[in-house]
C-alpha cells in the first residue's frame, strides 16, 4: 500500500484537517509515513500575504523533491486551493492533486485522481465519528467545535475561503471530547474563528457556556484551554462560567485588533473601542488571576499616528501577558483592500517595531513575575539537553514556556519552580516532596 506524509501550514484549526486527513487515509490502508512517502500532502495557508508567500515556497521545495525523484505524487489542500485554485494550477502544473478545503472530506476516493478539486461549498466540517489520527504529540489536542466565519471583518479573508460559520452539534463535540480524553489527552484546547459564536446557527443563541459547563464536569485531570474569543461576544455570563469552572486553565485569548472606535469601524469590528475596554475590565475584575492573550494589527489603512499612539498606551494599561502582533496586509477582494488612506510601507514597518518593542517589555513585565512562584505545567518535549514544559499561561506553538535541565516524560504534569528569567525565556526545576 501506499505510504503518504501531511505537512500543515497554519493555524491548529488546518492542523485538525490534517489530522483527518490521515484518519481518512490510513483507514483506507494508506501508510503514514514521514521519512519515505510515496504520496506528499501539503495543507496550505492563505489568510495574509505572509501565508501565501509560506505555501509557494512550500510548493517550489517540494516540486524540486518530485523532480528529483523522492516524492512520486504531489498534492495540494486547504485554503490555497480554495482562495485561488486557478492560479496555482497554471504556476505549478507539476502538481498532480488539488483539492480544496471544502473536499477535503473527499480526499480518500480523490488522492488516486489527478487535477483539480475545489468549488466555493463550505468548507468542510468533520463529526466525531470522522477518523482522525492527532498530529500533535498525543497528550494534548485541538478541539474544533466550528468552522467558517460569519463576521464583518473588513480586512479578513476567511469567510470568502470558508464561508459562514456553521457549529458542530453539541454531542458531537461532546462525544469526541470523551474519546480523546479516552486516548490520553489532559489539554483540549477549543477553537474555531470565533468561540463566542458558537452554536448560534444551529440553536438560534449562543450555546458556548453550555458547552464549557459540560466538558467542565468530564471527569479526569485535564486542562480546557479557550482560544479565539472575539470581543463582541464576551458577556457577564461566559466570564461568570469560565470563572466557575474547575479545568480551564487561567488563560484567555482576545483578539481585540485595535482599541480606537474608528479604526475598528472601519475593521467592521462589532462593538468598537469602549467594548474592547469593557471586556478587559471585567476578566481582569472576575478572573484576576488569568493571563489575557491578544492579537493586534499595526499599519490599517487610515490609522492616524493618535491612533497609533492610543494603541500603545492601550497594551501599557492593559498590560497583556501574550501578544501577537501582526502588521497590515492588503488582501485582495477585502473591503479594506478598497479603502482609501493607506499607510506607506515604511511607516507600518516603523510602527510594528515599535509595538514590537513595547509588547515585548510588557510580556517580560508578566514574565518576571512568575520567577519565584512553583506552578503546574506539562511537559512537551524531552531531549538530551532538558525538557521543554507549557505552564497554564502558554497555549502550544504560539506562546512561551519554561525549560529545565532534567529529562522528564512528555505528557505529564509536573510542578515546577520557575529560577530564572532570560528575555521572555523561563527556566526552572522540578519540586519533589
Amino acid at each position: 500500500m501506499r505510504r503518504f506524509y501531511v505537512e500543515t501550514l497554519g493555524c491548529p484549526k488546518n492542523l485538525v484537517d490534517s489530522e483527518v486527513i490521515r484518519g481518512l487515509l490510513e483507514k483506507e490502508g494508506y501508510i503514514f509515513d514521514p521519512k519515505k512517502p510515496d504520496y506528499y500532502i501539503l495543507n496550505t495557508c492563505a489568510f495574509i500575504e505572509p501565508a501565501l508567500r509560506e505555501s509557494f515556497e512550500a510548493i517550489e521545495r517540494l516540486i524540486d523533491l518530485k523532480r528529483r525523484g523522492r516524492i512520486e505524487k504531489l498534492i495540494i489542500v486547504g485554503c490555497l486551493p480554495q482562495r485561488k485554485a486557478d492560479s496555482i494550477r497554471r504556476m505549478y502544473p507539476e502538481i498532480d492533486l488539488i483539492v480544496g478545503s471544502s473536499m477535503i472530506g473527499a480526499i480518500s476516493d480523490l488522492i488516486e485522481r489527478k487535477g483539480l478539486f475545489a468549488n466555493k461549498r463550505k468548507a468542510f466540517l468533520y463529526s466525531h465519528d470522522t477518523p482522525r489520527n492527532l498530529l500533535t504529540p498525543g497528550h494534548y489536542a485541538y478541539l474544533k467545535i466550528a468552522e467558517g466565519c460569519s463576521r464583518k471583518c473588513t480586512f479578513c479573508t476567511i469567510p470568502s475561503i470558508k464561508g459562514p460559520m456553521r457549529s458542530r452539534p453539541l454531542e458531537s463535540v461532546l462525544a469526541e471530547a470523551r474519546q480523546l480524553l479516552q486516548r490520553g489527552v489532559r489539554e483540549l484546547i477549543l477553537i474555531a474563528q470565533d468561540l463566542t459564536m458558537y452554536g448560534v446557527d444551529l440553536y438560534g443563541k449562543p450555546a458556548l457556556t453550555e458547552l464549557l459547563a459540560i466538558l467542565d464536569s468530564l471527569p479526569g485531570d485535564f486542562w480546557i484551554r479557550l482560544l479565539y474569543l472575539h470581543p463582541a461576544g464576551i458577556n457577564r455570563r461566559l466570564i461568570g462560567t469560565v470563572k466557575a469552572m474547575d479545568k480551564a486553565v487561567p488563560y484567555i485569548d482576545v483578539p481585540v485588533q485595535h482599541v480606537s472606535d474608528r479604526l475598528l469601524r472601519l475593521m467592521g469590528r462589532a462593538g468598537g473601542g469602549k467594548k474592547v475596554r469593557w471586556v478587559v475590565e471585567k476578566i481582569r475584575s472576575a478572573l484576576p488571576d488569568f493571563y489575557l492573550r491578544t492579537e493586534i494589527i499595526v499599519g490599517f489603512p487610515g490609522e492616524s499616528e493618535k491612533e497609533f499612539q492610543e494603541l500603545l498606551g492601550f497594551i501599557e494599561d492593559a498590560s497583556f501577558e501574550r501578544i501577537g502582533l501582526f502588521r497590515y496586509w492588503d488582501e485582495p477582494g477585502t473591503p479594506s483592500s478598497r479603502m482609501e488612506d493607506k499607510i506607506p510601507d515604511e511607516i507600518i514597518e516603523d510602527r510594528y517595531a515599535i509595538a514590537h518593542e513595547i509588547s515585548n517589555l510588557v510580556m517580560e513585565r508578566a514574565q518576571e513575575r512568575l520567577v519565584g512562584k512553583t506552578l503546574r505545567a506539562i511537559a512537551d518535549e524531552s531531549d538530551q539537553r532538558g525538557t521543554f514544559l507549557r505552564t497554564p499561561y502558554d497555549a502550544p506553538e504560539i506562546d512561551l514556556g519554561i525549560r529545565i535541565g532534567e529529562k522528564l516524560e512528555p505528557g505529564r504534569f509536573y510542578e515546577v519552580e520557575v529560577t530564572k528569567r532570560e528575555g521572555l525565556n523561563l527556566e526552572g526545576k522540578i519540586k519533589r516532596g
